[in-house]
């Protein structure tokens, strides 16, 4: 019997170098390394969150299956950034990146663990996934909200309209 591929969502992230070919390299990257690629979003450019600086960032959303679980995943997202020359502080805090990877759902899963914690924490606070995200899967059900990435986006923009 073959397993059943599922749906993940991954948001892209640049705001160092060629940011556009950072986050292409990184697609080409992740389906070399077993993800299938479904279909990305526009390019958005956005400020940064967290942290002050000049540079703005250039995001998208990619869709993709996979049979890998989360935590090989994760992996695979970390050894990209990493093949594209991320540095990681041990300091907490927002840094200037090259490419900034972010597991956003693993299909319906909800999981918490040291490293992982799915659907990510603040994907319904972030335009900046919630935009990509809505032109690639408005309809995906947030298992937590339970109100779909299009309801999360019109609830955010109810907010800012305040």
């Amino acid at each position: 019997m073959m397993q059943k591929k599922t749906r993940i969502g991954i948001g892209f992230g640049s705001n160092l170098g060629h940011c556009e070919d950072n986050i292409r390299n990184a697609i080409v990257l992740l389906g070399q390394s077993g993800l299938g690629k479904i279909k990305i979003s526009s390019f958005i450019e956005t400020n940064p969150v967290g942290f002050e600086s000049s540079n703005t960032f250039k995001n998208c959303v990619g869709l993709f299956e996979t049979l890998l679980q989360p935590q090989e995943v994760l992996t695979i997202l970390m050894d990209t950034e990493q093949k594209l020359g991320r540095i990681r502080r041990d300091a907490s805090g927002y840094i200037d990146r090259i490419i900034d990877l972010d597991l956003l759902f693993y299909g319906e899963l909800i999981y918490n663990d040291e490293e992982l914690v799915l659907p990510h924490p603040r994907l319904h606070e972030r335009d900046f996934v919630l935009l990509p995200l809505c032109e690639v899967y408005a309809h995906w059900m947030h298992p937590l909200l339970n109100q779909t990435v299009k309801q999360l986006l019109e609830n955010r923009q109810r907010e800012d309209s305040k």
